[in-house]
């Protein structure tokens, strides 16, 4: 209630509170409650919520995340939001690789000064375009490609194990073999390339724009990963090799010392005979014959030795120089070994005793 004096006679009048500010108040602590009982809005204003009653009206509706992240960046580009442009194409293409979305995600980073984003993007978008792309379309993105390698370097990365994972500044690229150039800005950078059970293999290079560069870059197996393991060289070759040089060993030694033992028998025997005593033959004339024969078979024997132990060195040596590289596991081949035993006696010769 509210009281009042009126002029005439000085009556006081009762008056009725006003109506409608107490109902705006009440209204005004209502709307408070329900913003309450939502909890925070994370956009601002009424554009916000617009925003996200959209997205989902998107989502019942069943447009794919990439899809509205791609036209949520249209939309950005439109408005002249670049940045948020290339964040929307950013989150589509990592959802979905398409040569659409990396031809506009190049676009907004060539805006922003991004020319070797820009160009590894346009160059994809060119490699995967569809077969029914406009004669235009095509132009035009080998025009951008085009001017953006002006101001970027093309780098061609090769390692020399497959599967090898080659990053750039600490940034993975792919896995050997690449299926693109790198593109770079210019300046100083670090390629390296690593793989399980190998040593990584770094190289720092200084770029210039405008220019094309290849390297290649060599990762050798970790110590102790070599035989039976698939990431160096088997041992069991080594085995065998050594093994024929001790071979070529022991038919050289026993070859040569043989022979020579057959000479001097033959020589002894032939000491005792008189002058002239086999123009005619007889036994012991025989036996000085077939000793000096079996010294000759001796002698092809030691001979062949030196050669078997000739061709084990070049193949051990050429075993070292070749570098290992992948291959599939084995199992741990047992120690190779050769043994040679002269034997004398009413049977001459040598014994050949291995384990392989």
């Amino acid at each position: 209630m509210l009281q009042c004096r009126t002029a005439q006679g000085g009556r006081t009048v009762r008056l009725l509170r006003p109506v409608l500010p107490h109902l705006r108040a009440e209204r005004g602590r209502k709307h408070a409650r329900v913003r309450a009982e939502r909890g925070p809005s994370t956009n601002k204003g009424e554009n916000g919520g617009a925003e996200a009653r959209s997205a989902e009206h998107r989502r019942v509706r069943g447009i794919p995340p990439a899809d509205d992240a791609f036209q949520a960046g249209n939309r950005a580009l439109q408005a002249g939001k670049i940045q948020e442009a290339e964040d929307r194409y950013e989150e589509a293409f990592r959802l979905r690789p398409s040569p659409d979305v990396a031809a506009n995600l190049a676009q907004a980073e060539k805006a922003l000064g991004k020319r070797a984003e820009a160009a590894e993007h346009i160059a994809y978008a060119i490699r995967t375009r569809a077969a029914s792309t406009r004669p235009e379309q095509k132009a035009a993105m080998e025009a951008l490609l085009a001017e953006l390698q002006k101001g970027v370097c093309s780098l061609s990365v090769q390692a020399n194990v497959s599967g090898a994972t080659v990053s750039v500044d600490g940034r993975p690229v792919g896995t050997e073999p690449l299926k693109a150039p790198i593109f770079l800005e210019p300046g100083s950078h670090i390629i390296r390339a690593e793989l399980d059970e190998h040593e990584p293999k770094e190289q720092m290079i200084s770029v210039t724009p405008g220019t094309s560069l290849s390297i290649k870059l060599v990762l050798v197996p970790k110590e102790g990963r070599g035989g039976g393991g698939g990431g160096g060289k088997p041992l069991w070759p080594l085995g065998l090799l050594i093994g024929a040089a001790a071979a070529g060993v022991g038919l050289t030694a026993a070859g040569f010392a043989v022979r020579q033992a057959k000479i001097s028998d033959a020589e002894e025997l032939g000491a005792e005979l008189p002058d002239n005593a086999c123009t005619f033959g007889g036994t012991d004339c025989e036996r000085i014959t077939d000793l000096y024969g079996q010294s000759n078979s001796f002698l092809i024997m030691g001979v062949a030795g030196t050669a078997l132990l000739g061709l084990a060195a070049i193949g051990t040596l050429t075993y070292l120089a070749v570098p290992g590289g992948d291959g599939p596991k084995r199992r741990p081949s047992p120690q190779a070994s050769l043994s040679v035993v002269p034997m004398l006696g009413p049977v001459t010769g040598v014994s050949l005793q291995g384990r392989f």
